[in-house]
């Protein structure tokens, strides 16, 4: 089975409630199932520092009144899963959590 999760926040990354806590643990936990478990992310500067070994696997634009969107591909610190980033700088690159203008 191949899972893909899309999330706002997954911790350590990026937390302001549960949905991060979840979002860490059910696909990692899936995984440990034997799923294809991956998650979806957006750009924020807490998610591009704590990803690893981030390497472009897209890139298109203008799309979403951003001029340029990346789509990079890397893995999360704590459980190693694959974790897909959206870059689009013109909406996640800004102090605060996800939920903030």
């Amino acid at each position: 089975m191949r899972v893909l999760h899309a999330a706002a926040e997954v911790y350590p990354l990026a937390k302001t409630g549960g949905l991060a806590d979840v979002a860490a643990a059910l696909p990692a936990a899936l995984a440990e199932l034997g799923a294809d478990a991956r998650l979806v992310l957006p750009g924020l500067p807490g998610v591009c520092d704590g990803i690893r070994e981030r390497r472009e696997v897209a890139a298109f634009g203008p799309a979403f009144d951003a001029a340029t969107v990346r789509v990079s591909l890397g893995v999360l610190p704590d459980s190693g899963l694959p974790a897909y980033v959206i870059e689009a700088p013109y909406l996640y690159d800004r102090p605060g959590n996800p939920y903030l203008d």
